[in-house]
């Protein structure tokens, strides 16, 4: 999985809050600059950031978001205008008023990230796939939404599919939301799951794991060879969620082609369940 690239165009006076606010965002590549000139030089770079957020309260920026929008239409830009009572986005792709509450700043980053892509795997991805946001949009609740993607999965072949969710009322100890397969695998899924678990790793890191009988990390429905292969995928980035679990158990392996679709899965997940909270 790619490392994201999220360059910040902010007052210096704004950069300590937001490297804690997006501290979340592990993994992920933050730049922080706080002049226009310099943002025109790193976005004229060969390799451009996968998003741009700036601070209207810089000199000029407004009326350079907007001629950089011509010069740069697919760029996802996020602009912040802190204090501000209403604001409208303009050139940008959303704006955020209060960029350090309740994790606003990290969990609208995180959505418009999901959703682009979720846009650029949309057209190859299979009809399930494809179909996945209306069932969530249909579904509603936290509960529909979760029930939509473990479908999917199913719908994809596997035989068995689970989400588990950090449970803050339970010191965010990861347990199993829900599950389709068969009886015995249900069984054997441990929650709450135990620190140190490469299912609670995975949560708690934000770092997909692909299991196999020759690297199993103790995971013991796969050690035992119960189930052939496993992808544990992780929901939610701003605000960690939990994770996706897909397995097989048949002779077939999850190549990278079927990892895309179910980060695909997990990104819209994601997406989803934060807009219902």
């Amino acid at each position: 999985m790619s490392t994201t690239q999220v360059l910040l165009v902010l007052n210096p006076a704004l950069h300590e809050r937001s490297r804690a606010a997006l501290s979340s965002l592990e993994g992920w590549q933050l730049t922080f600059l706080h002049t226009l000139d310099d943002a025109s030089a790193r976005l004229a770079e060969p390799t451009a950031p996968d998003m741009l957020v700036i601070d209207k309260s810089i000199d000029g920026a407004y009326d350079w978001l907007s001629a950089l929008r011509v010069r740069m239409p697919r760029l996802l830009m996020m602009l912040i205008d802190e204090g501000a009572d209403f604001a409208m986005p303009g050139a940008a792709d959303d704006v955020t008023t209060t960029p350090f509450e309740n994790d606003d700043l990290a969990r609208r980053i995180q959505r418009l990230i999901g959703d682009r892509k979720m846009e650029t795997l949309r057209a190859d991805a299979m009809p399930p796939v494809r179909d996945l946001g209306q069932r969530m949009r249909k579904a509603g609740s936290e509960s529909g939404i979760v029930q939509a993607a473990i479908g999917v999965v199913a719908d994809l072949g596997y035989s068995d599919a689970a989400v588990f969710k950090l449970d803050e009322s339970r010191g965010n100890a990861l347990v199993l939301v829900t599950h389709q397969g068969a009886a015995d695998v249900r069984a054997a899924l441990p929650s709450p799951v135990p620190a140190g678990h490469v299912l609670a790793r995975s949560a708690l890191s934000g770092q997909l794991e692909l299991l196999t009988a020759q690297k199993h990390e103790s995971f013991a429905l796969v050690e035992r060879g119960r189930l052939h292969a496993a992808a544990i995928i992780p929901v939610g980035l701003a605000r960690r969620y939990g994770v996706l679990l897909a397995a097989r158990d048949d002779a077939n392996d999850i190549p990278a082609r079927d990892v895309l679709m179910l980060e695909l899965i997990a990104a819209q997940l994601g997406s989803y369940l934060a807009r219902s909270r």
